[in-house]
């Protein structure tokens, strides 16, 4: 997994284009300042299999730059294993069985 877009020096403007562009299925990662540090969390996806968000294990490339098209730098690093990051809690699961409504006769 990629992270496609990054915005640095977010502000408010800032984390309103991050939100718009996570919206519409892009990986994006939104920095204030000039360092960053990214953990489990920030590279996590939600696994329906598994009820969990997800680190998964590979290979994760990091493009910081003025656009997409403006790439300054670049650095890939290694997520060695699967990291489980926080599992779900069915907390709205139904507590017994569903019975159906049927019209009233």
């Amino acid at each position: 997994m990629d992270v496609e877009c990054i915005v640095v020096g977010a502000g408010v403007v800032g984390l309103a284009i991050g939100r718009a562009l996570a919206r519409s299925g892009r990986e994006v990662l939104v920095l204030e300042g000039d360092t960053f540090t990214l953990t489990a969390a920030d590279l996590a996806s939600y696994n329906t299999a598994a009820e969990a968000w997800i680190a998964d294990a590979g290979a994760y490339t990091v493009r910081v730059g003025a656009s997409s098209l403006d790439i300054k730098q670049a650095s890939t690093f290694q997520v060695p294993k699967e990291v489980i990051v926080e599992k779900s809690r069915r907390l709205l699961a139904p507590q017994g069985p569903i019975t159906e409504m049927s019209a009233a006769k």
